[in-house]
């Protein structure tokens, strides 16, 4: 008996007959999928990628005016800077510029930029202006923005040593989250430390050298005008007397000595007139010393063992 096509009910007419595959038959329905699933072909393809490339094809321009905050006066001189963008897509296409502002001038354009993804903000002395994304793109070449210039704020706080006593003369970092300066403080002999003209933004706060903090940095996200930070307590610290003398037993005066211990920790310090050093808040485990008088023609370099015990000393000797 031969195959008998398959008949369309409304029309009365033959519908698509089955396809054989190696053997196998394919229904008009698996066909129907199989060109759906099929991928389009190669002008098709590159369709989405020309097009975004002719996204940013071309230059445009970036307009604004800058105002003030309620309280806050306009400076005569500031600056508007446009980057590549942090969040928005296209900073690879973008450019660095920067334009004065004089003479209480308050509208701006940068012009001849090239297409792609922008921050656009403004640096004045102790204000600042939230950062403001911009894309320039071939059908929207030429945004304008306003910018507010408001006071910029502060972030303190205070380091405590592991019995709870205030801890003087600990390093204190703030860093940027997107790889901007790090910024450095001291504390006071009370513990503080504050950093003063900070923007709003993600940063993270480390206590002691970058390279050996004595605590795991730790994330905040600031907001003006103010942050308290909670305070931070170190691990127990030990206390070294170093002395640096020659080979002949001398004393030696104005030795920099510099050190870093295997359980984080960093040392720093020059001997006095006496010959000697103390160093403060350093992590109990091995130390790696290193000495150079002022001229730099005598060293010495050891391993020295740094313990919680009261009174310890270390001799360096210099050749």
């Amino acid at each position: 008996m031969g195959l008998v096509a398959p008949r369309d009910d409304a029309a009365g007419r033959a519908g698509p007959r089955a396809a054989v595959d190696g053997g196998a038959v394919t229904t008009p329905r698996e066909l129907a999928v199989r060109e759906r699933e099929a991928p389009a072909n190669a002008p098709a393809e590159a369709a989405p990628a020309a097009s975004a490339a002719a996204e940013f094809e071309g230059q445009g321009s970036i307009r604004g005016l800058v105002q003030a905050a309620p309280g806050v006066t306009l400076p005569e001189s500031f600056a508007v800077v446009v980057g590549p963008s942090r969040s928005v897509r296209g900073r690879e296409h973008a450019a660095s510029r920067r334009l004065q502002l004089d003479g209480g001038q308050r509208e701006f354009e940068l012009a001849d930029l090239p297409l792609g993804g922008y921050d656009v903000w403004v640096e004045a002395d102790g204000l600042r202006a939230p950062r403001r994304a911009v894309l320039l793109t071939s059908g929207s070449a030429s945004p304008y923005v306003i910018l507010q210039l408001g006071r910029m704020g502060f972030i303190d706080g205070v380091v405590r040593r592991a019995d709870g006593a205030p801890a003087e003369g600990v390093l204190v970092a703030l860093i940027p989250s997107l790889g901007e300066v790090r910024r450095e403080e001291r504390t006071r002999p009370d513990g503080m430390y504050r950093f003063d003209d900070v923007e709003d933004g993600e940063y993270s706060l480390a206590v002691g050298p970058a390279e050996a903090p004595l605590v795991p940095p730790r994330d905040l996200y600031f907001r003006a005008p103010s942050m308290r930070f909670p305070d931070v307590e170190l691990p127990p610290t030990a206390s070294l007397l170093l002395f640096a003398q020659d080979y002949q037993g001398r004393l030696m005066p104005d030795v920099v000595i510099t050190g870093f211990g295997d359980a984080g920790g960093s040392l720093s310090v020059t001997t006095g007139s006496d010959g000697r050093a103390r160093a403060e808040d350093l992590p109990p485990g091995r130390w790696r010393l290193q000495a150079r008088d002022p001229q730099g023609t005598l060293k010495a370099r050891m391993t020295f063992d740094v313990t919680l015990e009261e009174g310890l000393e270390c001799w360096l000797v210099l050749r």
